[in-house]
This record gives C-alpha cells, structure tokens and sequence, in this order.
C-alpha cells in the first residue's frame, strides 16, 4: 500500500507535534542535581529537535502550501500583537538574540498551528494528554531507578524532580496535568475514570514531594476553578452565572498578586525557605529598565536570557536569571502596546466564558488552565511568549477557548 498524500500529512504534523512537545518539555536523562551546576546542563537533544521540527516545517509548507491559511490573524488583537513584535526586533538593540528568539518561538507554534487547522483541537489535546500523562508516569519511574537524579540535593535535597531540569517545573507540570486528569474525567468520553483518578493523584503527589509551595498552592486554585467553573455552567440564571464568575475571578487576581508580592513573608511563616528572595526590588528595577523604551520593549524574548539580566545584576544586589514574572517579561520584550494587545486577546477568552456555547468541559479546562498560568505568571517568568511547556500549554488553553476550533476535515462537510 502506497504512501498516499493525507497519510503523509499525518505524518509529517503529528511528528512535529510530538517533537514540540519534547522540545518544549525539556526533559533529559542526567542532568546535575544540584542547583548550582543545573547551568551546565545539555540541551542538545532540544537543539537536534528544534532543528528537525523547522525542518519539517519547510517541508511541509513545500508540499501543502496551503496551510499557510491557517496563519491569517483573524482579529484586531492578534494584528497588533504582532506589529508589536516586529516592531520590538526592528527598534531592539539586540536584534540578532530577538530573531533568535523568534525563531525559536516560530518553531513552537507553527505546528500546533497546522495541526489545529488540519485535525482539529480536541486531537490536538488526545495527543497532549498522552503525551504528558506518559512524562508523569515515566518521571517517577525515573526518580525510583535513578534517585541520584531524579531527585535533587543540596539545598534543595529530596526534592522530586523526575525527568526535569528542575524540581519547581515539575512541580507546574504535574499542577497542569492534574486538569487534563479532570477534563477525562468529566469528560462524557471518558472510558476509564479511575486511570485518570490515579494519574491525578500522581499529580497531587508529585505537586507535593516537588517541595514547591507555589505549585502546591496553584494545584489547589487549579481544583478549585475547575469545580468552580463546572457549577457556573450548571446553572440555569445567565444574570447569576456572569456575576458569581467575575466575582470570582477578581477574587482569585487579587489574592494571587498579594502572595507573590508577600511571598517571602507567607512562605516564612509557613516555616519555608522562599526561592525567590528580592522579588519586589527586582521587579521595581526592570520596571523602570522597561520605560526605557515603553511602547515596543527591548526586543521579543531578551530579558529571558541570563547574560541580558546579568547587565543589570549590580541593580538588583543579586545574581537574579529571569525576571520572575511573565508579566513583567511581556513588558520587557514587546513593550506596553504588546502587554495590551496579549492581555486583551487573553482576557476575552476568560471573559466570554460564561457567554460561549460549545462543549462544557473544553471550556472548563481552557478557563481553569488560563487563570492558572495567569496566576503562576505573577511570580516567575516564561508563561507568556515563551518557548517552554507552559507556554505550549497556554496555547493549547488558548485553542480550547475558541469556538472556531474546527478540523478542515469538518469544515469541508458542511
């Protein structure tokens, strides 16, 4: 049997999509378990696929140049965030690390883009749930044969980090796969809910020996907006349901900008060791780094490289690697118009919720999961405009809030 045309399209985006997903992942074999020798760490398997994956990406372009429709930006926000970062490149006075930056960035989101028109979201999410399930179940596998480095030491010794760099991202990653847990197991396709009960329960455990306290609090708010969510569309008033829904949101807002703000302090009286000491001071000094060039930023991406923040290190009194806030890392790169023009695209999504009319529990995972990274990116860097894992999962939450989210396949039946 030949290798005929669809079969081959398959293929070639279901590889990339895969390799996304490893890439963004970052997970290795070996890596140093100590924190202080975590910089020496290999990326080379994430480079040899980055690689492949634009590879791919020419070839495929090549052969169904017609996939490039699925990159029209179909609304006012979008077009503005993108003259944002071209613009941030144009102006910046690093313009070789931006496109850098945006290469890499570009090689992240193309497949899931032409993946999304091809097959549709809900195999985009099959696919993801399989994926990070698999990195769960591997990680402790991992930490159980390998304890010398699935799980660190020094300062942070006993801490379980599996097949991650660090134990604080796998803390977040099994916070984001305990909802994917919830979404089978609310979902009416679910066959076997007591395989997604156990892997969620992985994830609680694995959120807790991570010994991360701002992955153990975000597991909970994760819980607790996917319970909360579910009831708002249960309820039958729309008047009640818009209320009870923006009231919660800006209760969940607001609370989390006070703990990052006061986390040093709350972690203290938790009996903590706070990882992320002069917070606030660092913030105040990229803040005033960004009104250097306030409408487009420094450039896309530039303040998440180390050697950028080292410029600015006898600022902050200490050797700080990122901004730890996404937020602030929007500011930094693309300026105010392009925190406004993310914000803006991001927060319809959250705000149409109670409005939308499309299946329940893909707007309950889309919402929970974008107020979770929304809260996370309060606190540490990479959420927003990235090239990690989170953002790919925030794109995914992204897709899922669209009720465009039609296959070609669908969309040709009609």
């Amino acid at each position: 049997m030949g290798l005929t045309r669809d079969r081959l399209e398959y293929i070639l985006l279901s590889t990339m999509l895969f390799l996304v997903f490893f890439r963004t992942s970052g997970i290795g074999i070996g890596y140093p378990n100590v924190e202080s020798q975590l910089g020496s760490a290999s990326y080379l398997p994430q480079k040899l696929a980055q690689a492949l994956i634009l590879g791919l990406i020419i070839v495929y372009v090549y052969i169904y140049p017609k996939c490039l429709q699925a990159l029209r930006f179909n609304s006012v926000s979008l077009m503005l965030l993108g003259l944002a970062i071209v613009l941030s490149i144009v102006l910046s006075h690093y313009k070789g690390l931006s496109v850098r930056y945006l290469l890499s960035f570009v090689v992240v989101i193309l497949p899931l883009c032409f993946y999304r028109a091809r097959f549709g979201i809900n195999a985009m999410v099959h696919n993801f749930s399989v994926f990070v399930f698999f990195v769960l179940i591997c990680s402790f596998i991992y930490a159980l044969l390998l304890p010398q480095y699935g799980i660190m030491a020094a300062n942070h010794a006993g801490a379980l980090r599996g097949l991650f760099l660090h134990k604080n991202v796998f803390g977040f990653f099994c916070v984001l796969t305990s909802l994917f847990c919830l979404y089978y197991i609310i979902s009416k396709n679910a066959s076997n809910n007591k395989l997604y009960a156990f892997i969620y329960f992985l994830s609680f455990i694995g959120v807790a020996k991570s010994q991360s306290t701002t992955s153990l609090v975000l597991f909970g708010l994760g819980l607790i907006c996917f319970v909360f969510f579910t009831f708002i569309l249960s309820l039958s008033n729309p008047k009640v349901r818009v209320i009870l829904y923006y009231l919660f949101l800006v209760i969940v807002f607001v609370s989390t900008f006070t703990f990052s703000v006061y986390f040093e302090q709350i972690t203290y009286a938790l009996g903590k060791d706070p990882t992320l000491t002069g917070r606030t001071e660092l913030w105040e000094i990229l803040f005033y780094v960004g009104m250097d060039k306030p409408l487009f930023g420094h450039g896309l991406g530039l303040f998440s490289r180390p050697e950028i923040m080292h410029q600015f290190s006898l600022d902050f009194g200490w050797e700080a690697k990122s901004a730890h806030n996404s937020f602030l890392d929007v500011f930094l790169g693309i300026g105010f118009v392009g925190l406004f023009a993310f914000l803006s695209l991001v927060l319809t999504n959250i705000f149409k919720f109670p409005f939308s009319h499309y299946a329940s529990a893909n707007r309950v995972l889309s919402a929970s999961g974008i107020v979770t990274i929304l809260c996370f990116g309060f606190s540490e860097s990479g959420a927003f405009m990235g090239v990690g894992f989170i953002w790919l999962t925030f794109i995914i939450f992204l897709f899922l809030s669209s009720n465009t989210s039609f296959s070609r396949n669908q969309l040709n039946q009609h």
